[in-house]
């Protein structure tokens, strides 16, 4: 699902207009997995901060994954843009947290 979407060359999108476009598809796949796998909506909720993490890498030039992610967390915590997934408790920090463990 996230494949087909083809996130990383969405390369003339602001962060923004992403958001707004990835909102109504995320807020589907938590209400579809909300009910029925919480487990696989954790990993699809992950999977999609990773291609998230790409995406920023590639759009900005970053030299590292990790340069790349502590940019985004940086966005996260300013909330100048607000992803769905975030505000349900799928955001960045809480995705750095879960790798951790």
């Amino acid at each position: 699902m996230l494949r087909k979407l083809a996130i990383t060359k969405w390369q003339g999108m602001t962060l923004r207009e992403l958001a707004k476009t990835l909102a109504p598809r995320t807020r589907g796949w938590i209400s579809y997995y909300g009910k029925y796998s919480l487990g696989e909506m954790a990993r699809t909720m992950n999977l999609l901060n990773t291609r998230l993490v790409k995406w920023i890498r590639r759009k900005f030039g970053l030299p590292t994954f990790s340069r790349a992610r502590g940019w985004l967390c940086s966005q996260e915590i300013r909330k100048t843009v607000q992803f769905h997934h975030w505000s349900k408790g799928f955001g960045m920090w809480q995705y750095l947290l879960r790798r951790a463990v």
